[in-house]
């Protein structure tokens, strides 16, 4: 219930409101002992040595109010009028290339990793195109906000086990959209070791398996706040993704994702623990503490 009170009233607040207090919530993640600014910190460390130590301190503050920013938003973005987030689009670019590959009949993937409102790219794809998501449910009440919020205007959700990886091959034979984010780690035995920032990421296979199939376009997607709104790209994906051989699939597909970082940086969830897996006999990357 206090879930539900709790969507209902963020989706009534303007968009710069509800920035302002994820800002506002940041700024207790900056300063307060906790998870995500130490995983940020350690990941910006690993990805970006070249920056100074002052240099790295502001970029985890602008990101960690870019993670405050994206969970007080998702809310609105699942249950406000559609009306308003026609308000808060300020610019789409791509969405023809997507829709002339759907037109001649190919299927498309829409690589969407995480940085600036994935969320945002989610609903607009789906207003669009008919659409399949890859979906991890959510632990408690929470999950059935999520998954009514992210579906409402059409799209499917699968599920992150086998039936889902079905439903996506589905989708994609029927000439139709499947969105993936491709940057995170997958569970033991659905992943490969590949580069990622200079170091090993062990990296979803799914990515590679879908997109070696023939007659598919791929894109990568995201949306970046900006001037009080969302600025929207779909963007052809490097054509090596599509190579049939995983690891030279995967290897594209994270480069392609660390160039969009390095044009985003403060945007990407660097919070997450990317490097939570290890090659066997290497050191953990994250210190307990």
């Amino acid at each position: 219930m206090l879930w539900r009170l709790f969507f209902a009233a963020a989706a009534h607040l303007p968009l710069t409101w509800l920035h302002a207090i994820g800002h506002g919530l940041s700024r207790l993640l900056l300063w307060l002992p906790n998870k995500p600014r130490r995983i940020a910190r350690q990941n910006l460390a690993l990805c970006l040595p070249e920056l100074s130590e002052p240099a790295r301190q502001r970029l985890l503050s602008e990101s960690l109010s870019h993670f405050g920013r994206a969970a007080a938003e998702s809310p609105a973005l699942w249950f406000a009028p559609l009306s308003r987030l026609d308000q808060w689009t300020l610019g789409v670019e791509g969405a023809d290339a997507v829709s002339a590959a759907l037109d001649a009949g190919h299927g498309v993937i829409l690589f969407t990793p995480h940085i600036g409102s994935w969320e945002m790219v989610g609903i607009d794809a789906s207003r669009r195109w008919p659409i399949t998501h890859l979906y991890k449910a959510q632990k408690g009440a929470v999950d059935a906000l999520i998954h009514a919020g992210r579906s409402r205007c059409g799209a499917h959700l699968a599920p992150s086990d086998g039936s889902g990886v079905r439903m996506l091959l589905a989708g994609l034979k029927r000439g139709e959209a499947v969105g993936i984010l491709p940057d995170q780690d997958p569970p033991l035995g659905s992943g490969q070791f590949v580069p990622f920032f200079g170091h090993l990421a062990h990296t979803p296979v799914l990515p590679a398996k879908l997109a070696s199939r023939g007659r598919v376009a791929l894109f990568i997607c995201w949306a970046e706040r900006t001037g009080g709104g969302f600025r929207i790209t779909y963007e052809p994906a490097p054509e090596g993704i599509a190579n049939k051989d995983a690891q030279a699939s995967l290897s594209a597909l994270n480069q392609a994702v660390e160039a969009l970082v390095r044009r985003l940086p403060e945007q990407y969830w660097w919070g997450y623990p990317r490097f939570r897996r290890r090659p066997v006999g290497q050191p953990p990357f994250y210190a307990s503490r």
